[in-house]
């Protein structure tokens, strides 16, 4: 509980130091993590930079304006070539080299008044994720929020069915499957500009 106070405290200062508009650089490292019939795997890509605009409203709240974040599909690396090969040939990056997250504006008074609140629900990020030519809404889990001066940290999760983009997961002989879901973990680190 002390710690919940204090990182919100220290939230709340962070915040408060922003002038009227302002911006962050922002970077992520995606690792994502799949099961199969033969055994686990995961894997990781770092997102491409990102910048955030924070903006105090008309009732005094200070808000992250809409953010893209994009990750390129031939980044994505599981330490195995021939499982990244045919990753990247479902994903048919070469047709759709990139996979997105658009985010809605990020009410930051309203995380920070959640965090002080307590409760033993994780707070949530809701934001559409489009993979080849298909967006759908998402929900992650907003985890380790830490702040500082100059950068605010904090891990994002979420579960990814492949089925529901219409991918077929990978198989080797048609007796080795990836399982439909993977679990997607970014860890988010956004710096004053």
């Amino acid at each position: 509980m002390i710690i919940r106070i204090l990182t919100s405290s220290l939230l709340l200062l962070w915040l408060t130091s922003f002038a009227s508009a302002e911006s962050l650089n922002g970077t992520c490292t995606v690792h994502f993590y799949g099961k199969s019939t033969l055994h686990d795997f995961d894997g990781q890509v770092a997102c491409h930079p990102f910048d955030l605009v924070v903006e105090e409203n008309e009732s005094g709240t200070q808000v992250i304006r809409q953010a893209v974040v994009e990750i390129r599909v031939r980044e994505m690396d599981t330490a195995n070539d021939r499982r990244d090969n045919k990753m990247r040939s479902m994903f048919e990056s070469s047709k759709y080299p990139l996979i997105r997250s658009r985010f809605a504006d990020l009410d930051l008074t309203a995380l920070i008044e959640r965090l002080q609140a307590g409760g033993s629900d994780p707070a949530r990020l809701d934001f559409n994720l489009q993979i080849r030519d298909r967006s759908l809404p998402m929900q992650a889990e907003i985890r380790n929020i830490k702040a500082a001066p100059e950068q605010i940290t904090f891990d994002l999760e979420f579960p990814l069915s492949l089925a529901s983009y219409r991918l077929e997961p990978p198989s080797v002989l048609g007796l080795i499957r990836v399982d439909d879901l993977v679990r997607v973990e970014a860890s988010v680190q956004l710096r004053r500009d």
